[in-house]
C-alpha cells in the first residue's frame, strides 16, 4: 500500500511540474509576442514620422526658391508685383474685345477666353444681360446676320487703387453691323473690381473682376 502511495506522489509531483513547465513556456511566449508587437509598432510610428517630416519638407522645397552664387545657395524672397495702371488697362481692353464683340460662329471661344478673368457671378450677369427674348446672343446673331464691336481707349478707364484691389470704371462703345441695313452704335459703360491672384495657365494675367455692374 505504501509502495502504491509513493508512485502516486511521484506521478502527482512531476504533473505539477509539468504544468508549471507549461504555464510558465505560454507566459514567455505571451512575452515574445508582446514584445515583438510593440517593437513592430514602435518601427510604424517611426516610419509614419518620417515619412510626414519627408512630405513636409517635399512640400517647403516647392513652395520655396533657392540661389546658388559662390558655391553659396540663398533663399529667394517673393517680389512685389508693381502692378500699374498700364498693365490693368490692357487687361480691361482684352476683356472687353472678346466679351462684347463677336458674332455667331466666334461667341463661345471669345467668351469662354476670359471666363477665368472673372468670378463665375459676374461671369453669368453679363451673357443674362445680353440674350435675346430669353434666348442667348446667337439668336440675336442668326436672325439679323450680325456682329458686335467694342471699341475702348486708355483714356476710356479710369482706375482708382482701393486697399489692395483696384476700382475700374469703363466708358466704351459697342457697334452692331448687319448683313442688310445700317450699323448701329450705343455706348457701353460697365464698372467692377479687379484683385490680384495666382497666376495659371487659364489666367495669365493673374487678375480677377469681382462685382461687376453695367452704367447707364
Amino acid at each position: 500500500m505504501a509502495g502504491l502511495l509513493d508512485k502516486f506522489k511521484k506521478r502527482n509531483d512531476s504533473s505539477g511540474e509539468k504544468g508549471i513547465m507549461i504555464r510558465d513556456y505560454a507566459r514567455m511566449k505571451i512575452n515574445s509576442l508582446l514584445l515583438a508587437g510593440g517593437a513592430i509598432a514602435s518601427m510604424l510610428l517611426v516610419c509614419f514620422v518620417l515619412l510626414y517630416k519627408n512630405a513636409q519638407l517635399v512640400d517647403r522645397i516647392n513652395r520655396e526658391v533657392y540661389v546658388a552664387v559662390e558655391n553659396k545657395v540663398y533663399k529667394a524672397l517673393p517680389q512685389e508685383r508693381g502692378l500699374d495702371e498700364k498693365d490693368l488697362k490692357l487687361f480691361v481692353k482684352s476683356v472687353c474685345a472678346n466679351m462684347f464683340a463677336h458674332d455667331q460662329f466666334s461667341y463661345a471661344e471669345r467668351t469662354e477666353a476670359v471666363r477665368n478673368l472673372m468670378n463665375e457671378t459676374t461671369f453669368n450677369y453679363i451673357l443674362k444681360k445680353f440674350e435675346y427674348h430669353g434666348q442667348p446672343i446667337t439668336a440675336y446673331y442668326k436672325k439679323f446676320d450680325a456682329r458686335l464691336y467694342y471699341t475702348v481707349s486708355d483714356t476710356d478707364i479710369a482706375v482708382k487703387k482701393v486697399d489692395k484691389n483696384f476700382e475700374v470704371v469703363v466708358h466704351g462703345r459697342q457697334r452692331a453691323v448687319f448683313a442688310v441695313g445700317n450699323p448701329v452704335e450705343s455706348p457701353l459703360n460697365m464698372a467692377f473690381f479687379v484683385k490680384e491672384i495666382d497666376r495659371t495657365d487659364k489666367n495669365m494675367f493673374g487678375l480677377l473682376i469681382y462685382n461687376f455692374n453695367f452704367l447707364k
